[in-house]
């Protein structure tokens, strides 16, 4: 039987980073976010930013209606990870807001 791919071609060096962030909800990655060590997000951000613009050019050459295959949703999702920590790496230098508003008494109501 053959082996799944977990991203589409081009993206095979962020497979490692899959399990851990390719998340479907932006409540999950903000959970992920937070509960990881600093110098995790730095090796997640370190690896997927010199991809991000083939990332972005390819799924805006897709139609509004492409159903994605799975790899592409894998992918979708570590880009909007990527601007999850983006944050984290190049403001606060830390995986949660400093002083920020009690991130408990948020709740993400869509996404």
């Amino acid at each position: 039987m053959p082996e799944v791919q977990a991203l589409p071609c081009g993206f095979e060096t962020l497979e490692p980073f899959v399990s851990a962030w390719a998340l479907p909800t932006m409540q999950e990655r903000n959970a992920r976010r937070v509960a990881m060590p600093m110098d995790q997000i730095r090796a997640f951000y370190d690896a997927i930013a010199p991809h991000m613009e083939p990332l972005l050019d390819r799924f805006s050459a897709l139609s509004v209606d492409h159903a994605m295959s799975p790899a592409e949703e894998r992918l979708f999702y570590l880009g909007q990870a990527f601007m999850e920590v983006a944050m984290a790496m190049e403001y606060f230098g830390e995986p949660d807001v400093p002083d920020g508003f009690d991130r408990a008494r948020w709740q993400i109501v869509k996404g």
